[in-house]
């Protein structure tokens, strides 16, 4: 765990958290959901058409610690059985 610390105490992780590879990745895998648009009303269509910008923006906030997602929320869905669920809504 030490060697993923800096000296400075922060973690070395973000870096490779937010390699171009990383962000791409989690990109088709959100792409493949094709949930609906989160709380900030985007929606896959809409990310897409700047892909590039939108990476390089959301990179950038990871990078420097700037990156404050908005917060889920939470709904309940009925289950077959019976009774419900709660079933978290967040955003990219």
């Amino acid at each position: 765990m030490a060697s993923q610390i800096s000296k400075a105490g922060e973690s070395c992780l973000m870096p490779k958290i937010a390699s171009t590879h990383n962000l791409r990745l989690a990109w088709l895998k959100v792409k493949e959901a094709k949930d609906s648009p989160g709380l900030d009303r985007v929606n896959l269509r809409m990310f897409a058409r700047d892909l590039a910008e939108n990476l390089v923006r959301i990179q950038k906030l990871l990078l420097r610690d700037w990156y404050l997602p908005l917060p889920a929320t939470g709904v309940q869905i009925s289950k077959e059985s019976r009774g419900t669920r709660p079933l978290g809504i967040f955003t990219f």
